[in-house]
């Protein structure tokens, strides 16, 4: 789906951009340009960004071991 339409990026780009490292919207605007025009992606972005923080944190968090 293109998520930006000024710049016609798709989710997928997006997504791949964070996986590749970008954590805030400004990194994500530097990276691919989603964003960078009339900012109507950018909540849209920005939920991107909180769904992969959100992973990252489930990835990390501790596991209990029935004791």
């Amino acid at each position: 789906m293109i998520l930006c339409l000024c710049q016609g990026i798709s989710d997928h780009s997006v997504r791949a951009t964070i996986r590749g490292g970008a954590c805030t919207l400004d990194e994500v605007v530097a990276a691919c340009r989603a964003g960078a025009d009339c900012g109507a992606c950018q909540e849209a972005v920005l939920d991107l960004l909180a769904e992969a923080s959100r992973r990252r944190g489930a990835m990390s968090a501790p596991v209990e071991v029935g004791v």
